[in-house]
């Protein structure tokens, strides 16, 4: 029997709830292996629900998430976006599928625009295809049509090619997400311990979301069924100056006037910090920053219509994902 033949074809729900049970969904994740997507499976896995978990590369990917539920629970299914076939046994027996792709960068296989577009309407097709009931695709605030951000450009076009093929999709569009081993604060926050360098684009401004809250709205969205698209984020905007004040309190790392801002031009930030230290972000990273990340003013923040009232603050929260990058002698506050 092929692994695909060994997910559950009924929803009848067993067990007394929690991992140990079956709550009678079935949810493929693509995307499951990067830092939001390991969230979801977590939080979907105490639940009960029968996640399968979609891998390109190396299973040793998704391993680490086979702890977060309990045996049989956790699925993994390798696929190729370019073999039809594959895709449609990672999802053809989901109630739902959840789109978490978003690689911020080219690899040797896949460009941009190939990882965040080109894929998100595939699996939009196949999920339609397939009969399934629910495709929530994750983008982002800020996309866009024009401009030299090639994630942005991706991610809109992705939104068109997601509607196109299943109509009846949820797309939730966030802010900058943060939480532990992310690519947001902590880099940022590495990058000034480190270096003393922080990349700066002007005044733009951003509009994060803490993981929780984003894990809260997924969950919300696989739960009712939303379609439409929808806006997350917190209720705090900040520039990324402000945001780095704020990062430098929280691990007591602040200099006074000794951090350095870069700014211009990119190619000293990529000679001493990314290629010598092979820390940092990449070029299309820097570019998307000069653009602002945050709701526009004629929208709303829909965070609440997914049962988030009261968003977590950065400044609450955040030493809980910083501390350890705190001097020695300061870890306590």
């Amino acid at each position: 029997m092929s692994l695909a033949g060994k997910i559950a074809t009924t929803v009848q729900k067993s067990g007394s709830g929690g991992r140990s049970s079956f709550a009678g969904s079935v949810i493929s994740v693509f995307g499951s292996s990067g830092f939001i997507g390991t969230n979801l499976v977590n939080s979907l896995g105490r639940t009960g629900s029968q996640i399968i978990v979609a891998y390109r590369g190396e299973p040793k990917k998704v391993n680490h998430l086979k702890p977060l539920g309990d045996l049989g629970q956790i699925v993994p299914i390798n696929y190729d976006i370019k073999n039809p076939d594959s895709v449609y046994a990672a999802l053809s027996k989901s109630s739902t599928v959840v789109n978490l792709i978003g690689k911020r960068w080219s690899t040797k296989s896949y460009t941009i625009n190939e990882g965040n577009n080109l894929t998100a309407g595939e699996l939009a097709r196949i999920a339609k295809q397939a009969g399934v009931q629910n495709f929530i695709h994750l983008s982002t605030l800020g996309v866009r049509e024009d401009g030299d951000s090639e994630w942005l450009i991706a991610k809109q076009h992705a939104e068109y090619n997601v509607l196109k093929y299943f109509p009846e999709a949820t797309i939730i569009r966030t802010g900058p997400v943060y939480g532990h081993n992310d690519r947001f604060i902590t880099t940022t926050s590495v990058l000034a311990r480190i270096n003393k360098f922080a990349i700066l684009r002007g005044s733009s401004i951003i509009q994060p979301i803490c993981i929780d809250d984003l894990i809260s709205t997924l969950n919300y969205a696989i739960k009712y069924s939303v379609t439409g698209v929808y806006n997350v984020a917190s209720d705090q905007i900040y520039t990324y100056e402000n945001l780095l004040k704020v990062l430098l309190e929280i691990t007591k790392l602040d200099r006074g006037n000794d951090t350095k801002y870069f700014t211009q031009p990119y190619y000293l930030y990529k000679m001493f910090l990314y290629n010598l230290l092979n820390q940092g972000l990449t070029n299309d990273e820097i570019r998307t920053m000069k653009y602002p990340l945050v709701i526009p003013t004629n929208e709303e923040n829909h965070l609440g219509l997914f049962g988030v009232t009261s968003p977590i603050q950065l400044e609450q929260i955040g030493v809980a994902y910083l501390r350890y990058l705190r001097p020695g002698n300061e870890t306590f506050d």
